[in-house]
């Protein structure tokens, strides 16, 4: 009987950490199952933000900079919701 007590009382404080995904407990809990982080939209961080910054990019290669420039577009239309027509493309 310690033992029962003691693993719910264990349930109960780790579904108390997660009580806004919790779906139902009885005995145990089934939690929901959380939308995936999108990686990109958190670690990204723009190349071109100031005036200086384009003439560092315009010393770099067509390649390296065609790169750059199609990075922050996708920035900038996935995550920052841009209204522009390049990202209907």
């Amino acid at each position: 009987m310690r033992y029962l007590i003691a693993s719910l009382m264990i349930l109960t404080t780790l579904s108390v950490a997660r009580a806004g995904e919790v779906k139902f407990c009885f005995l145990f809990c089934a939690f929901e199952q959380s939308a995936p982080m999108d990686s990109f939209c958190q670690s990204y961080q723009r190349v071109n933000q100031r005036p200086a910054d384009g003439v560092e990019i315009e010393r770099l290669s067509r390649g390296l900079k065609a790169r750059l420039t199609a990075n922050d577009v996708l920035y900038l239309c996935k995550c920052k919701a841009w209204d522009n027509p390049i990202c209907s493309r």
